[in-house]
């Protein structure tokens, strides 16, 4: 997505799963096969862009080096500030429409994860990752219609 463009109302919280990871993994093309069985697509995240920050997802599947660090602290930030609940209990002007769940991909275990309703880490040379995608692809979904 170019800097100043605007995300086409065709990628929506409730049919689009955000991706940035290497696409040309194995994993890639299942979770392609996963969210078209489900009716749902997948939006690319550019390395280095701010589209995981504007583009309205239900989950996110990351590797935080192909997002960037500056882009991966923010995105920590904005989860924290959207995880804060008012005393009072209105908590009604919080959207946290962009940030459901969130499945991280990396080796970068002294990271911290995002404050989120669902957050998972999974080891990418952990040879079940395919197979646990779409199950939890599937937790997301629910978690998000549940919020």
């Amino acid at each position: 997505m170019g800097e100043n463009e605007p995300v086409s109302e065709d990628y929506m919280a409730p049919k689009t799963i955000f991706a940035q990871f290497d696409r040309s993994t194995s994993l890639a093309s299942i979770l392609e096969r996963c969210a078209s069985k489900r009716g749902k697509q997948v939006y690319w995240g550019e390395p280095g862009s701010y589209d995981l920050l504007a583009v309205p997802s239900f989950l996110a599947i990351i590797d935080r080096m192909d997002v960037g660090l500056d882009v991966y602290e923010h995105y920590i930030e904005l989860a924290a500030e959207c995880s804060v609940k008012d005393p009072d209990g209105d908590d009604q002007d919080v959207d946290t429409g962009m940030l459901c769940s969130c499945i991280v991909i990396d080796e970068c275990r002294d990271l911290p994860l995002p404050m989120l309703p669902a957050v998972i880490y999974l080891d990418p040379a952990n040879p079940l990752l395919g197979e646990w995608l779409d199950q939890v692809i599937g937790l997301a979904l629910a978690t998000y219609l549940q919020a």
